[in-house]
């Protein structure tokens, strides 16, 4: 009997992985992408811990020339059964990752690259004493392999690199660019973007326009940088984002690779609850499962938890400028609450740009894997699993987190449910002195959106609604039980304009309550049975606030 194979997780090196580990047999992008034309650059954008490192590992592996026995690591895989197989280790490439490219200064992420790209002059070491170079490529790659590193312009090696292999294969050569963005990344988030992406044009866009010596190029990445920051010129650009994506299958695991997957290692949960807790992922119309969770759910005993969202590095919310957090924050309410969000995402997106609209802002959350669409209905907006919900939900929470005090969700909720006005007040004027700026509050409904999305994070088990058609009008926010019997409350929200006292916001308060009894807001929530009912009067100026309750009915 065959013993069982090994779990590939963070295993990124396709040899290793098809000689020791089970694989997920996605050799079939080898055949796709020895069918796309001479000179063409495709640029695969995927969530992180999706597969993309060892499918550029998978590639390589199958054109590399340099490797005798290359066709050995694809026996029994799908491709060794399509007339592309021909192809395997016949070709030169030319390969790199920049995913462990960081640094604190642009200084040391420059001298980082420029040493990785060393490393694959290195590997073709072939080339120094090739008949087929000239003296003037051979200086060039004596003196960049032996060179002081910051006296190295790097900026055109990966186009000298491939027009050397060329020359000496008598061949074009495959470019393989794994985690492209990532320095990019780093150095946004570092302070330092402008020179780097300056570094990165220079550098992507002399390998890759117009490059003579190109069989073809992959990139992968999370995000495609603006065309205009970073390829510009650049016409034989493909981008394939997932959302309207020629290659779904290969990033990710299939429904039917999942349950393959999920009955080899006999998993102890049921495929549904698996599939809730990390499938839902919908990728050019094909339902798409977490590879990263499922096999840490192997690895860690068999233990339904979060497991991809801890290794993710892009904080979602930090990209959302104070000034869109408001108009963003019902989008994230109304998902949160399992309502349904229908648009057109836009994907027109990079590390550099601000999240000005729910479109952009739903192209980025797609991106980056906190969001997916309905696989029946691609303008369907959803929070694809269980894992996703509770991290998206953390990120949130996060805008309501204070110095030297960490947000309590029981304090916080408890306080709501009990009427307790006092420190209902206290934990929303902490909100508003630490988690904002004042430029967010310029109008009602900012302040109505930063309650609404606190609320609905505090009561993800209930309905919580907004701007409510009930009783004789329509109220601000409902907090709606799903059980007869439940916690129930109203909320009114009053904001002034001119500075004003205290005791006018405490008198504002007083109206918005008034207003709550008076059109009969809470008689939805009588004729569901909620019980206790609580209205709600808040009264906003700047970072003051007032709050008002009454108790409409008691258990």
């Amino acid at each position: 009997m065959e013993p069982i194979r090994k779990i590939p997780l963070g295993v990124e090196d396709y040899k290793i992985v098809s000689r020791d580990c089970y694989y997920v047999d996605k050799t079939m992008l080898a055949k796709e992408v020895a069918s796309l034309p001479d000179g063409s650059v495709t640029l695969f954008t995927r969530p992180r811990r999706f597969g993309k490192s060892l499918a550029i590992s998978m590639l390589s592996a199958f054109f590399d020339c340099k490797d005798a026995e290359a066709k050995t690591y694809f026996q029994g895989m799908k491709i060794e059964k399509e007339r592309e197989f021909a192809l395997c280790g016949t070709s030169p490439v030319a390969s790199f990752s920049f995913k462990d490219i960081q640094a604190k200064r642009s200084e040391e992420l420059l001298r980082q690259t420029t040493a990785l790209i060393r490393n694959e002059f290195f590997r073709h070491n072939e080339l120094l004493n090739s008949s087929a170079i000239n003296e003037d490529d051979r200086n060039y790659y004596r003196s960049f392999i032996d060179s002081n590193m910051d006296d190295i312009d790097p900026t055109d090696a990966l186009y000298r690199l491939t027009a050397m292999l060329e020359k000496h294969y008598g061949q074009r050569c495959y470019l393989f660019i794994d985690e492209y963005d990532t320095p990019i990344q780093n150095s946004r988030e570092r302070g330092f973007y402008d020179e780097v992406i300056g570094f990165f044009r220079l550098l992507y866009g002399k390998a890759l326009k117009g490059n003579s010596h190109l069989k073809v190029a992959v990139l992968t990445g999370v995000l495609r940088i603006a065309k205009e920051s970073l390829f510009s010129g650049l016409n034989n650009l493909i981008v394939d984002n997932g959302y309207d994506s020629a290659f779904p299958e290969f990033f990710g695991f299939t429904k039917e690779e999942a349950r393959a997957l999920v009955e080899y290692f006999n998993a102890s949960h049921s495929f549904n609850d698996l599939w809730n807790w990390y499938g839902g992922y919908c990728f050019g119309g094909e339902e798409i499962m977490n590879p990263w969770s499922i096999l840490s759910y192997f690895r860690f005993q068999n233990s339904l938890k979060e497991y991809w969202t801890n290794t993710s590095t892009v904080s979602v919310l930090s990209e959302i400028s104070q000034e869109s957090y408001a108009s963003c924050s019902d989008l994230l309410k109304r998902l949160l609450n399992g309502e349904t969000v229908e648009m057109k995402p836009n994907f027109v997106v990079s590390y550099a740009d601000s999240l000005d609209s729910s479109e952009r802002l739903v192209g980025f959350l797609i991106a980056t894997g906190y969001l997916s669409v309905n696989v029946e209905n691609k303008q369907r907006i959803i929070i694809p699993n269980n894992e996703t919900r509770i991290a998206l939900r953390e990120e949130v929470l996060k805008r309501y987190r204070f110095e030297n005090e960490s947000f309590s969700v029981l304090d916080a909720r408890q306080a709501i449910e009990s009427g307790d006005a006092e420190r209902f007040s206290l934990i929303i004027k902490k909100v508003l002195l630490h988690s904002f700026s004042f430029f967010d509050f310029q109008q009602e409904r900012s302040y109505q959106a930063m309650v609404l999305t606190l609320v609905s994070i505090l009561f993800e088990d209930c309905i919580v609604k907004s701007e409510v058609n009930t009783g004789q009008g329509r109220c601000d926010i409902m907090i709606q039980p799903r059980i007869a019997g439940k916690f129930g409350a109203v909320i009114e929200i009053k904001f002034i304009k001119a500075k004003t006292s205290q005791q006018r916001i405490e008198e504002r308060a007083l109206v918005a309550l008034k207003q709550i009894k008076d059109k009969e807001y809470a008689e939805d929530l009588i004729l569901l049975g909620a019980n206790p009912i609580y209205a709600y009067g808040i009264a906003f100026f700047d970072r003051k606030v007032a709050i008002k309750v009454e108790a409409l009915n008691s258990k």
